[in-house]
């Protein structure tokens, strides 16, 4: 009977460790398991991809002003947007009053959108590589830009990115000191235009064997 008993116990033993590998080998089986968290992982990029396939350049808004709680999640994601060694060399101006706009309207052309933000670069912070001394303000500048404009894709607004302007014209109505130089200008609002297809890149773009070269 020792023995049966021994044996039994044995062989619970077995089934026990049995199941705790299986489980182990198995974290699907669990909520909160990597598997889950890959899972998770997966979706939200396969969200931002298609945030990004999206997005399209507005040129005709509503005049719907922008609420602020909308604004100001735009510009956080500028504020989380990675910088050449963190120097975050980078001004936003955010224009919305109907004066700041006809300044920044007698630079460029904004398209009537109810709010612009000025993207200037700081010059005293740059980052310069120290092979070839290329400073890096303006990629630090596009970067930001890019998130600013995802950002308000996500938040069902439209947007605008503006490099044809006069910039003299523009540091001069905005009084900006020598150091900013201003990068580009991002339009945004309500878009007043049909959705663009998700699928026009497949048309407008490159091929990726253009594009992308594996070595």
């Amino acid at each position: 009977m020792k023995f049966n008993y021994v044996q039994k116990s044995a062989q619970a033993w077995r089934i026990s460790v049995k199941n705790k590998i299986f489980h182990t080998q198995d974290p699907c089986l669990h909520t909160n398991s990597r598997c889950a968290k890959n899972s998770s992982r997966m979706e939200i990029i396969m969200e931002l991809l298609e945030i990004a396939k999206k997005r399209h350049s507005v040129r005709k808004y509503t005049g719907k002003e922008i609420e602020q709680e909308k604004l100001d999640k735009i510009l956080e994601a500028a504020h989380v947007a990675p910088t050449a060694a963190n120097m975050q060399p980078v001004r936003l101006i955010v224009v919305k009053s109907k004066e700041g706009l006809e300044k920044v309207g007698k630079a460029a052309n904004i398209y009537q959108a109810p709010a612009a933000i000025v993207v200037c670069a700081n010059k005293t912070k740059a980052w310069k590589r120290p092979f070839d001394g290329k400073i890096t303000t303006d990629i630090d500048a596009s970067i930001l830009t890019d998130h600013m404009m995802l950002e308000a894709t996500e938040l069902g607004l439209g947007s605008v990115w503006i490099c044809y302007f006069n910039p003299d014209i523009l540091k001069e109505e905005l009084n900006l000191p020598e150091n900013l130089e201003p990068v580009n200008i991002l339009a945004l609002g309500y878009s007043d235009e049909p959705d663009a297809s998700a699928e026009r890149h497949k048309d407008m773009r490159i091929g990726m064997d253009e594009l992308v070269s594996y070595l």
